[in-house]
Parts: structure tokens; sequence; C-alpha cells
């Protein structure tokens, strides 16, 4: 973003009135946020599911984010959040999941400037 700086207006005892100087000649250039999105987690295992749930678990550099969304889906292309954790967290139970079913989840690291890209594709077929 491009902020103009203001004018001075200078007066003083050697000058016979006051005069305006720019503080600049050209215009400053802000970055509001540097942190920037967060990287990609890293699944440390396939998740493991049991009846009417999965456990996935995860690893990513503390607070580079300010949480992660798990992401669902039982087709492999239209993904959900099915869970949203806090950063410092690496583990999330699924739960109310239909046994019989096959579950593809994946990992998205979260903060202020963004959300980061998905994790590799896990998949967890519930008995």
């Amino acid at each position: 973003m491009r902020i103009a700086l203001p004018t001075v207006l200078l007066c003083g005892l050697l000058t016979s009135g006051c005069f305006e100087r720019s503080t600049v000649t050209d215009s400053l250039i802000v970055n509001p946020d540097t942190q920037g999105s967060p990287q990609t987690p890293s699944p440390t295992s396939p998740p493991v599911p049991a009846h009417g749930f999965a456990t996935v678990k995860w690893t990513a550099t503390p607070g580079e984010q300010t949480g992660f969304y798990v992401e669902g889906s039982t087709d492999n292309v239209s993904f959900k959040t099915m869970a949203t954790v806090p950063d410092g967290t690496t583990t999330a139970t699924i739960t109310g999941l239909v046994d019989g079913t096959t579950y593809y989840f994946r990992i998205r690291g979260y903060n202020a400037t963004g959300t980061s890209q998905p994790t590799a594709v896990l998949t967890a077929n519930v008995p």
C-alpha cells in the first residue's frame, strides 16, 4: 500500500514567516503484514480410524499459524472443515463418521494473513 506523507509547516525566528516543506519527495511503501501465510503442515502418519471416528496427526512450525483446519470429504473432491484447532495442537479426532465409509482428510494452517496450501490427502476407511 502506498501512503503519502504530509508536508510540514516550518516557522522560525530566522524567517519572516512560515513555509511548507514536503518531508519526502516520493511516497512511502508500507507492508502492513510481514508474517505471510503459514507453511503447509506435514502429516506424521495415516489417519487412525475406528467405529464412528478417525484421528489425524501432523507437525508444523509453532507460532507460524494461529491454528489449523482439518478438512474432510467422502468423495476426495468437495472438502469441508470438520475441525478447527489452535496452534500447538497436532492431533484432531473427527467424530460422527459413518461406519463402512472411506473418508479423505487434509490439514491447512491459518493466520491473519491467509491459509496454507493443504497437505497431501490422507485416507481413512472407517470400519
